[in-house]
């Protein structure tokens, strides 16, 4: 049996690593890494009614996360970029938020975030995650996980920012974003399933043999 129990966390182990296709990043410039007109926020958009404020946010090289550039958000306010997606398939989002110390918390937090839209223009499902509670002075993770988009959408607007709320509308303090990456939600290769599967019937004959 503790063989057994043995052979089971192993066969549990290799499933964690097996690898997943790559997909690429939908972005454009995700990493603010390029620059056209010298904000590095080339790809990217400040129009409402997800994003707003423009003129609050630049590239600058303080604090990236990592490349050379980050993208620095001076006050209220926030950037979109909208990409094509296929209705029914899996994405996920990921990108960093540097919160910094203050005791302004209450009304005002940083976000990341997907809106995925209709082929006329409204609403189909929004995942949206609030940054505002996690550790200050430093990049954290925020990450929607695998999300599905409604087989209606045909959009999907990544957002990001910093908001202030009622009753306060207190000025949120600066903030710096970094590296997003919006893909196709990865799935097992085929040839990596093969290369399991061959694995664990290795593993089951080793384990008999001992």
């Amino acid at each position: 049996m503790k063989k057994m129990g043995k052979l089971v966390a192993l066969v549990s182990l290799v499933v964690l690593l097996v690898p997943g296709v790559a997909s690429a990043n939908l972005l454009t410039n995700g990493d603010f890494e390029i620059s056209v007109d010298g904000s590095h926020t080339y790809g990217w958009s400040s129009e409402a009614p997800d994003a707003w404020n423009p003129d609050n946010q630049l590239g600058v090289q303080d604090n990236p996360q990592s490349g050379a550039w980050n993208l620095h958000n001076y006050n209220d306010g926030g950037l979109k970029q909208e990409v094509s997606i296929t209705g029914g398939e899996s994405y996920r989002l990921t990108g960093y938020a540097w919160v910094p110390a203050g005791t302004v918390e209450g009304s005002w937090g940083s976000y990341i975030g997907v809106k995925f839209i209709r082929a006329n223009g409204s609403t189909a499902l929004t995942k949206t995650i609030n940054m505002k509670a996690l550790t200050r002075e430093q990049y954290n993770l925020g990450d929607t996980g695998v999300v599905v988009a409604p087989t209606d959408a045909v959009t999907a607007r990544v957002m990001f920012g910093t908001y202030g709320s009622s009753p306060l509308y207190e000025v949120p303090g600066e903030s710096d974003f970094d590296n997003f990456n919006f893909d196709v939600a990865a799935v097992p290769e085929p040839a990596s399933l093969l290369l399991l599967g061959s694995g664990l019937i290795g593993l089951v004959g080793f384990s008999r043999k001992k």
